[in-house]
């Protein structure tokens, strides 16, 4: 999608090119974030993420895990090490 972020100098948005609002001005092209393969982050990374986003990928992913398990025990299971996380 072509998209652009606009500022009218007090709010800054991100917009399809040919909606741009009036009193808007162009800043910059936009760029989506590119998706990042938690499995490759360092545990220190990981830990800096919320749970339910560890969740979130950990169900996307079709990973099993205890739903009582702690941040630690869902990065052990984004991490590969099944036998610190077996679901019960």
């Amino acid at each position: 999608m072509n998209r652009v972020r606009v500022s009218n100098g007090k709010e800054t948005m991100v917009v399809q090119k040919a909606m741009i609002p009036a009193g808007f001005q162009v800043v910059e092209e936009y760029k989506e974030p590119e998706t990042v393969d938690l499995a490759e982050q360092t545990n220190s990374q990981l830990k800096k993420l919320k749970k339910d986003e560890l969740t979130k990928y950990l169900n996307d992913n079709n990973v099993e895990y205890n739903k009582d398990a702690t941040k630690d025990d869902l990065i052990a299971a984004i991490k590969s090490e099944p036998e610190q996380y077996a679901a019960e």
